[in-house]
């Protein structure tokens, strides 16, 4: 995995149509996407999504977050693209923090992530593999943020979390309360909620496995 420090420069790509415009791929909150390149010291280039935070951008401080948020996310085996912080040393946005992560797909040929709600599932192994992704988070010290994670066209390959602007720390009792709603969301069918509970169980950090057992509403499911 290349580090910020192997970075030698990151260019823009521009629209065809107008040189002076910047090739967009999204926007949200916190900011907007463009496509890009990085060109690495050892003289390799990687298409990448730059994601440019709206003014005034990120402190050294709010960078260094969300590079820990990264780091403890892979720690946790959180499926996430490749990504990491790096600071601009020239351009328009010379001195600004961006977020570097890998693009899923071509411009010609599409994106690879199906765009919709994290909690649109159409089957029970879809609901598992959500479920299972929300726990590896929780377990990592992070707020379950179902809406951060999106399924790949190929069902085969699961889902992935695209997008950690709403990843933010929390207390193991909030985690553990926000994964049993959002199960009561995923299923209103009581055997299956059980299920997803005890897949919860089977793979939760033995802190999130505490706080589960203490929740009032993990009791509720088990009880019903």
């Amino acid at each position: 995995m290349k580090k910020s420090r192997d970075v030698k420069r990151v260019t823009f790509s521009k629209a065809k149509t107008n040189a002076n415009e910047l090739v967009h791929l999204a926007g949200g909150d916190f900011g907007n996407a463009y496509i890009g390149r990085v060109h690495f010291n050892d003289g390799s280039i990687h298409r990448v999504a730059i994601k440019i935070f709206h003014h005034p951008g990120l402190t050294d401080e709010k960078a260094a977050r969300y590079q820990r948020a990264i780091q403890d996310l892979r720690q946790a085996r959180v499926k996430l693209p490749k990504m990491g912080m790096h600071k601009l040393t020239e351009g328009p946005h010379k001195g600004e923090w961006v977020q570097i992560s890998q693009l899923f797909g071509s411009t010609k040929k599409g994106s690879k992530i199906q765009n919709h709600n994290g909690l649109s599932t159409n089957t029970s192994k879809a609901s598992e593999e959500l479920i299972l992704e929300l726990t590896k988070i929780a377990n990592a010290g992070y707020n379950p943020a179902y809406d951060a994670i999106e399924p790949f066209k190929d069902e085969t390959k699961g889902r992935i979390l695209i997008d950690i602007d709403q990843i933010r720390k929390s207390l193991a009792s909030e985690r553990a309360e926000n994964l049993i709603n959002l199960i009561n969301h995923l299923t209103r069918n009581q055997h299956k909620r059980k299920k997803l509970l005890n897949l919860v169980m089977q793979t939760a950090s033995p802190e999130m496995k505490e706080a589960i057992t203490s929740s009032t509403l993990s009791r509720r499911i088990t009880r019903e």
